[in-house]
């Protein structure tokens, strides 16, 4: 439940749609932290976004307007066709402010710019590294890398932009308008007192699995704690987002004979997966030195110290001025299972420092480091883009 003493009745109630063709509707950042928090501020919020069926759905979800179109049959699917529907639903819904969050909707929503709409593009990875994804050809990747950041450089003049880290705004000096808006967490949805919480001789993880991500260096990690006799059980929350990515996970926890210390629990809510999250020692954050990962904070290692959890991180210098700035956790080197081993050994080990670790991160988070002054930042930042206007239709 949100807290209603948010509401301020006082300010103008802003209808804001939100639009995503690329994220579930259950998006931490999008659905939990922003639509549910400008719903609390008394703000009338619509999200469209696909559905997991192959049927158009509407519902009220915590006071949010939900809009869900038939599930995509591929991605071409995905980025014409649904992306042609929720423009058309945009534009004959009115609204103060159109928060879209997927470079593949830009086109459709520069339509809705030139029009006098009010467009603000939420940029969550830095999207200047987007070319070199695994999906697209090798020898189309240098072309289409030039053609698309030709059409962001071009588009993203006409909008205000949401930077989901700092470190994306050098990439881009021609936006001439933007805001950082971190993705902190949102500490209504954490427990009351997770440190009151028992705790088990458990390493968590929650988000995306994929090697990148560190799955694979996570799960050998757990391999040689098992040969020191050290039987450390790994709690997994969140998916693959390939099923190859679930064959390496799978064949790598048979050949290393460790499915007894692992428990993949799937996709869970927030509000779910912090409870599993909060009976574990450790919270794991050891993605590999992508571009992406080095530059952002992933939102997991927030996560954790919201929790009380000492956390263990990868050596990556954005990182280690959170984990080692704060005494919260260590920092080991993500290539080095046996490095990851030690440092999950010497928390199990040494409760005592474990635990002060983690109030030291809790703390940091409610007092730097939580939504709540994120979503002050946003608030402002929609006003300041309606002011004296009324909604489009």
């Amino acid at each position: 439940m949100l807290d209603s003493s948010e509401q301020d009745c006082a300010e103008p109630r802003l209808i804001i749609v939100h639009a995503t063709s690329v994220h579930v509707f259950t998006d931490n950042r999008i659905f939990f932290k922003m639509c549910r928090s400008a719903v609390a501020r008394n703000h009338d919020v619509h999200l469209l976004a696909q559905s997991c069926h192959d049927r158009d759905e509407e519902a009220e979800i915590d006071g949010v307007h939900v809009h869900l179109f038939a599930r995509p049959k591929n991605r071409s699917h995905r980025v014409l066709l649904l992306g042609w529907r929720l423009f058309r639903h945009a534009r004959m819904r009115p609204a103060h402010v159109y928060h879209i969050h997927d470079p593949e909707l830009i086109p459709f929503f520069l339509i809705l710019s030139f029009q006098g709409r009010r467009v603000i593009f939420d940029m969550h990875e830095n999207l200047r590294v987007a070319a070199s994804r695994a999906w697209i050809p090798r020898a189309l990747r240098p072309l289409a890398g030039k053609l698309f950041n030709l059409m962001i450089d071009v588009s993203l003049r006409r909008f205000p932009v949401i930077f989901a880290e700092t470190s994306y705004k050098s990439s881009f000096p021609s936006i001439k308008e933007s805001v950082d808006i971190l993705n902190y967490p949102d500490l209504r949805d954490f427990p009351r007192d997770p440190l009151a919480m028992p705790k088990e001789t458990a390493i968590g993880y929650m988000g995306r699995l994929s090697e990148g991500r560190g799955i694979l260096k996570i799960l050998t990690a757990l391999r040689i704690l098992k040969d020191r006799g050290e039987g450390v059980r790994f709690d997994c929350i969140g998916n693959t987002a390939l099923g190859s990515e679930q064959k390496k996970i799978d064949e790598k926890i048979e050949s290393l004979g460790i499915g007894d210390l692992c428990r993949f629990l799937g996709y869970k809510t927030p509000q779910e997966g912090y409870k599993v999250l909060g009976s574990c020692m450790v919270g794991i954050a050891v993605l590999e030195p992508h571009e992406n990962y080095v530059e952002s904070y992933p939102t997991k290692l927030f996560e954790y110290m919201a929790l009380g959890l000492p956390v263990v991180a990868s050596n990556f210098p954005l990182y280690q001025r959170i984990v080692e700035g704060e005494a919260c956790g260590l920092c080991v080197d993500p290539s080095r299972p046996e490095e990851l081993a030690d440092a999950v050994l010497f928390l199990v080990k040494n409760r005592t420092a474990a635990a002060e670790m983690g109030l030291r991160g809790m703390a940091a988070v409610r007092e730097r480091y939580s939504w709540k002054h994120e979503f002050e930042k946003l608030d402002r930042f929609y006003s300041k883009q309606i002011t004296g206007i009324h909604p489009a239709g």
